[in-house]
């Protein structure tokens, strides 16, 4: 074969497919990669095509470029939302080392991102807790690291929004400007220097998975999701 890396190849297989970005949202992003990447207008989200109701879930971000960043998590009445933080719809983290839940800031704490950086998510749905790290390092809201089986986040057990409020997706948005993103929900559309599975052995990822989450994938939604 020529011109043929190994980012263009998919282990996806009839019986075990990964998630990708949602190319169906009616909204003006640009898809590539296998609607892997994504290039997002200000205001507008994209969520991933598996949402999960139940169980521990894994995804990396790799931010390409762009100012003003929002990832995190949403339920689809979030979708389009994610920059305007629609009323109980999403918990995102900011680029400027700030989280949210809809329009309220929970902190100010933890790693800012920029382009170049990989953003690691972990959420616990059965616990309704999110952590979000970059490049290999959890951050804490507390003291500034940590790891999802320790660390102080902020939870969105109660809110009718998301836990009452059907799937819950990983999503990506701008808030200002054109920002571009690529997704690795355990099929990554750019280079991995370190493949890391999960505890099933599924899903390439740059950093080590936490233990007890799990890449979004079919064979593991139907054992856990």
């Amino acid at each position: 074969p020529a011109n043929l890396a190994a980012t263009d190849q998919t282990t996806d297989t009839p019986t075990n497919n990964f998630a990708t970005l949602n190319p169906l949202v009616p909204i003006t992003n640009t898809q590539s990669e296998g609607n892997l990447k994504t290039s997002t207008a200000v205001g507008n989200a994209i969520p991933s095509t598996i949402g999960v109701s139940s169980g521990k879930w894994y995804a990396e971000v790799f931010f390409v470029s762009g100012t003003h960043c929002r990832i995190g998590i949403t339920n689809l009445a979030g979708v389009g939302e994610l920059h305007g933080f629609a009323a109980g719809n999403s918990w995102v983290k900011v680029n400027g080392s700030s989280f949210y839940h809809d329009s309220t800031q929970i902190s100010s704490q933890g790693q800012a991102i920029t382009s170049g950086d990989i953003v690691m998510i972990a959420v616990d749905i059965d616990a309704g807790k999110i952590w979000w790290g970059k490049n290999g390092t959890w951050d804490d809201n507390a003291s500034g690291t940590g790891v999802p089986a320790t660390g102080a986040y902020p939870t969105y057990t109660g809110d009718t929004g998301i836990s009452n409020g059907g799937e819950i997706f990983f999503a990506v948005a701008s808030g200002s400007g054109t920002l571009v993103f690529e997704a690795n929900f355990g099929n990554p559309s750019f280079a991995i220097s370190s493949g890391n599975a999960d505890a099933n052995d599924y899903g390439n990822f740059e950093y080590a998975v936490p233990s007890g989450y799990y890449a979004l994938c079919t064979k593991n939604l139907a054992e856990f999701g």
